[in-house]
């Protein structure tokens, strides 16, 4: 279901990794072998999937109960050997668990595809583009009708008004970016904002994510109407949740698993690491489609016409997985502390 049709409420590694300081851009290589939305072409390029969820719906993995797989903390296949992000520096798990660590700033990479600091400039749009810290999909800023921004030290992008142009984007189509999430069936959306207004119209404000034209067609957005904030995944509405104060900088996790068998499960809330209410389900148990097409946009809908939400935008990431409540209390407590690209001081 479009928006337009709803009605009601409803692994990258240092080496990959750059900052303002240092722009060098690192281009992933996909053999001519790779078959699109393998795991063999996915473990390529360096995104890991979370592994299938078996024996009681749900999150719930074999043999253990909640977000947990069997064996230990974090989400992997039962009795399967310990997984980590190839940069890790946390301790992996054992008996089918996943380790939960992350690389130099901090922050879990498990299935990474793209991740943006926004911390580019500090005022104005005197650059070309908002840079992919995981070197796989730039985007391109293209009007002046929002801007950066430094509110209390956390850089970001601002719309000062709802209803605005623009926002960053970039096609998706045969990049790394459509091969990480072909035919996916868990989807991590993580962003840092602060959230001051919404459009009431049906189209709504446009926060995050990819859409395939201007009616609307969204495989995987997270935006706002009418106060409550929601999710879409391959053109199907699923939960809404009331925004819970984000007038304030917050950081925001919707997890996507469309292999929970309770159409109920299949999107789980965070907000500032704690899991929140939701209303709704998302009926839709279909994996993204196998050629990704369409445009990945911060604070825009496709066109970037007319659809900001008022309220900035500090971050933004997209992982190729369903993270698990310990690694979204992980990179809550890094981005809540800071969303830009700089470590943390010791």
């Amino acid at each position: 279901m479009s928006r337009l049709a709803e009605g009601g409420v409803a692994a990258y590694s240092p080496q990959m990794r750059r900052s303002r300081r240092n722009p060098t851009l690192w281009w992933v290589v996909i053999g001519a072998s790779c078959v699109w939305g393998s795991s063999a072409c996915l473990d390529s390029i360096g995104f890991i999937d979370d592994g299938p969820l078996s024996g009681g719906g749900g999150k719930s993995a074999a043999g253990g109960g909640g977000k947990s797989a069997a064996g230990g903390e974090g989400q992997g296949a039962a009795g399967g050997s310990a997984t980590t992000s190839s940069t890790s520096n946390g301790v992996g798990g054992s008996g089918g668990s996943t380790g939960v660590g992350g690389g130099d700033d901090g922050l879990v990479d498990r299935g990474l595809v793209v991740r943006y600091f926004l911390d580019e400039a500090g005022s104005g749009i005197g650059v070309a583009s908002a840079v992919d810290a995981s070197g796989h999909l730039d985007l391109a800023h293209e009007t002046s009708d929002y801007l950066y921004v430094e509110p209390a030290g956390h850089r970001g992008l601002r719309w000062t008004s709802t209803g605005l142009d623009g926002g960053p984007f970039a096609e998706v189509a045969g990049t790394p970016v459509a091969t990480a999430l072909a035919g996916a069936s868990s989807v991590t959306v993580e962003l840092v904002l602060r959230i001051g207004d919404f459009l009431n119209a049906a189209r709504g404000s446009s926060i995050f994510g990819i859409n395939r034209g201007s009616s609307s067609q969204e495989t995987l957005e997270v935006w706002g109407r009418q106060n409550s904030l929601r999710a879409t995944w391959n053109d199907t509405l699923g939960p809404t949740w009331t925004l819970i104060p984000l007038a304030t900088r917050s950081v925001l996790h919707v997890v996507f698993d469309i292999r929970a068998v309770n159409a109920d499960d299949r999107v789980t809330v965070y907000v500032d690491g704690t899991e929140v209410v939701t209303q709704g389900a998302l009926s839709n148990g279909s994996p993204l489609p196998a050629s990704l097409m369409g445009r990945l946009r911060i604070g825009n809908d496709y066109d970037g016409t007319g659809s900001s939400m008022e309220g900035n935008v500090y971050y933004a990431a997209i992982y190729a997985a369903a993270l698990t409540e310990q690694e979204v209390a992980v990179n809550f407590d890094r981005l809540i502390a800071s969303d830009d690209t700089e470590p943390i001081a010791e």
